[in-house]
């Protein structure tokens, strides 16, 4: 579904999203956005008064914080909007005021929309904008990339009948810029009937998923290529025109727009959830806004197979306005696959998992044991939710990592959750049925789960792989004390105390339990 602003604007042109891919038919979309102008449209009309607007303002501001009269407050800032757009610095912080206002009476979305005209028509005043951009897009909180390295997947793009007449297919390889860990992502896309062929590439920061550097080569529009830094980006254009290099000024991290499905599968999709980031388009040279809202949850089946989805609905909004909005589904597991996209023209299923061509099935080994041994650190530490996502930045570097897997077991196991504990050791496990760490674990989650028997035979394979296992002679001990098998327990204290002969609680439980026998 498509919905444009009124045909009577000459520079607005379609926009076309793809699989992430923002593309705008006219670089001067970005002109039009500058030159937008920021007067509100209050619901009555408020009548203009002759004092003088730092006097008014001084007033509002009295009204707001002081008296707490925020319909007061309110009326004084919409009268300053009205009144004196020749003082644009007290207009902008009128904006501000106003829609912060809004926001502390509920009215969020009133807020949001006078909080974006602010962004959009004052960009000098950048404190007033960086608030006001706090307020409508608060940092995004990203999981540990869902996809592992050299993942590779392809949609194939349908016609209404069904037919198959393009492709887009994209990859994700662990790299590094300057010392500094990162995804690149590449994509190819192509669309038979048009001869359309499009190429991107975007680097971005492993951690923040902050873009680097970001290429596009368009058979319809020429070669863009931005470099990313604090506050610019720096984009390079060569196409029909020729070739010219522009600076844009950033207030704020604006993602790339051709890294946007990635990014959207590092979000904490749940239903409900919603969120809205700033995206710059190098087709268009300019930043918009993408917003994202989970509608619910589907059943999706593709080529590949049926998966359980979470529905999103995709919005890209100009000054408020709501530019396109698409359909996509990923989904609800720990891979976060793009399964389905409605772009309203064209429908797009995934039709192709692996890994690309030349990609260490193993995983970056190197780079995942760094990850493990900060994890360990940390978990040693007691700081185990950050010592959790180090472990889940190990496995997507390296899944055959046992060390990370167990590692990640114990943090989420000492954190208090018992089935994530048990997926990780469970993978530990399955790439290493002797790991002794990982069996002692499971122990431990079975008796937690009052499933004693079953802990029992967890330990006892444990100390069977590694005879000095204290943790899993241990467990063995105590349970079978709280069992009244004297004997048994005494056996498994006498074990314990040849590896930890000087352990003091050994040595009080085999002499209690050989009392008891």
């Amino acid at each position: 579904m498509l919905t444009k602003r009124s045909t009577s604007n000459p520079r607005w042109h379609k926009w076309f999203i793809a699989a992430g891919l923002v593309w705008i038919a006219a670089a001067s979309l970005g002109t039009t956005a500058m030159a937008a102008t920021a007067a509100t449209s209050p619901a009555a009309a408020v009548k203009p008064v002759s004092e003088p607007v730092s006097e008014l303002l001084e007033k509002a501001i009295y009204k707001e914080e002081s008296a707490g009269d925020l319909d007061a407050a309110i009326q004084i800032y919409q009268q300053i909007i009205q009144q004196a757009e020749a003082n644009r610095h007290a207009v902008a912080e009128a904006h501000y005021r106003l829609g912060m206002c809004l926001i502390k009476k509920g009215e969020k979305e009133k807020g949001g929309e006078i909080l974006t005209k602010l962004v959009e028509g004052y960009p000098e005043e950048k404190d007033l904008v960086k608030k006001a951009h706090e307020q409508l897009q608060p940092a995004l909180n990203l999981i540990p990339a869902p996809w592992k390295n050299g993942e590779a997947f392809t949609l194939s793009i349908l016609a209404p009948s069904g037919s198959e007449i393009g492709t887009l297919s994209y990859t994700a390889r662990l790299t590094e810029v300057k010392g500094i860990p990162a995804w690149e992502i590449s994509g190819e896309h192509s669309v038979s009937p048009s001869q359309f062929t499009q190429s991107t590439r975007v680097v971005a920061e492993r951690d923040t998923f902050a873009p680097i550097t970001g290429y596009t080569k368009s058979s319809l529009m020429g070669e863009f290529d931005a470099q990313y830094s604090k506050g610019l980006v720096r984009l390079k254009i060569k196409g029909k025109q020729g070739e010219q290099t522009k600076e844009i000024p950033l207030d704020q991290v604006a993602y790339d727009n051709e890294q946007v499905l990635f990014l959207i599968r590092r979000l904490p999709l749940a239903e409900n959830y919603k969120t809205a980031f700033p995206i710059f388009t190098v087709q268009g040279a300019t930043v918009v806004e993408c917003g994202i809202e989970v509608t619910g949850k589907e059943k999706v089946k593709v080529p590949v197979g049926e998966y359980e989805c979470f529905a999103v609905k995709l919005q890209v909004r100009l000054q408020g306005t709501v530019a396109l909005e698409h359909r996509l589904w990923f989904s609800n597991d720990a891979n976060r696959y793009v399964v389905k996209y409605d772009a309203g023209s064209a429908m797009m299923e995934l039709t192709q998992l692996g890994a690309a061509k030349g990609a260490d099935k193993g995983g970056d080994k190197k780079l995942a044991e760094t990850h493990a041994q900060k994890g360990w650190q940390l978990w040693r530490e007691r700081k185990l939710a950050e010592a959790e996502k180090e472990f889940l930045e190990a496995v997507a570097a390296d899944p055959q990592n046992t060390n990370a897997w167990n590692g990640l077991g114990w943090a989420r196991l000492n954190q208090g959750m018992r089935e994530n504990a048990k997926e990780a050791f469970g993978k530990c496990v399955a790439l290493d049925p002797k790991h002794p760490a990982a069996l002692n674990g499971l122990g431990w989650i079975a008796k937690g789960e009052g499933k004693v028997d079953e802990a029992i035979q967890w330990w006892e394979k444990a100390v069977a792989a590694v005879p000095g296992t204290t943790a899993a002679l241990n467990g063995l001990a105590e349970t079978y004390m709280e069992r009244k098998e004297y004997a048994k327990a005494a056996e498994a204290y006498e074990k314990w105390l040849q590896f930890e002969p000087e352990n003091k609680g050994a040595k009080e439980g085999l002499e209690k339990a050989k009392g008891l026998r």
